[in-house]
């Protein structure tokens, strides 16, 4: 029987403590990690190990609102208790902590008595070996909120890639409008020499390019506050978007 657990950093000594205690109650009981090799993305080595797991305990405490993976591994876990039934165990280590949004219809284990430690324990580790449903069947309001947490994820995606789009079209645009209009400019002085059959010094010459210089500068100083003001808009959006998505995934915590 493999088993993942989730916990905030600051919780790995309680987390290594109902590790042991579960594996003295039931040997068979094993506990998955994420395998991480030299450029393996984080989160996809923890999908792996939750994938691979029979049960994932939630460890709940003070310390997991700062967990910053917490709401990753809720939604890869319900993922896959909708797609197999994978057995979610939320595990209160500490007093009045609130459950996360998407564990609340889940009965959960209070390991934070000293007194009924052994006691829920032991029950913990007969629900995990029975692989007994220890939770409230409410699977379409946890697919409802998943797709949502899908559909934010993709709308962030859609509006990183305008803007990626967006930007370099700005910088083509902006090469192009300067290269056209020096050259026009040029063009025409010459054509204006040439056809008034005026003589034009050096000075004025030089004048002429400063001015240039001096127009395309201010047209650059544009495009650029432009460009800032629609880049400010876009990290608006997106960063709305994050903390919805943060907010749908571990609200309440």
């Amino acid at each position: 029987m493999k088993v993942f657990i989730s916990y905030a950093a600051q919780d790995e000594p309680e987390a290594n403590k109902i590790k042991n205690r579960l594996q003295n109650y039931n040997k068979e009981i094993s506990f998955t990690l994420p395998v991480m090799n030299a450029g393996d993305h984080i989160l996809h080595s923890i999908g792996n190990a939750i994938e691979d797991s029979d049960a994932v305990l939630f460890i709940l405490s003070k310390h997991t609102k700062k967990n910053e993976w917490a709401s990753q591994e809720i939604s890869i876990a319900s993922y896959y208790h909708l797609e197999r039934n994978l057995n979610i165990i939320p595990v209160v280590i500490d007093k009045d902590v609130e459950i996360p949004f998407f564990l609340k219809n889940m009965v959960y284990f209070d390991l934070s008595s000293a007194e009924e430690f052994d006691t829920e324990i032991e029950k913990l580790a007969r629900v995990i070996s029975n692989k007994d449903s220890v939770y409230a069947k409410d699977d379409l309001l946890l697919r409802k909120h998943i797709i949502e947490m899908e559909s934010i994820a993709l709308r962030i995606k859609e509006l990183e890639h305008m803007e990626s789009q967006n930007r370099k079209n700005r910088k083509i645009l902006l090469a192009t409008a300067v290269f056209t209009t020096f050259g026009a400019a040029i063009a025409g002085l010459g054509l204006v020499v040439l056809l008034a059959n005026i003589e034009v010094s050096l000075v004025q010459l030089a004048l002429f390019l400063v001015m240039s210089v001096l127009i395309f500068s201010m047209a650059i100083l544009i495009h650029n506050a432009f460009a800032n003001k629609l880049h400010h808009d876009f990290k608006i959006q997106t960063e709305e978007l994050r903390k919805k998505l943060t907010e749908v995934g571990m609200k309440n915590v």
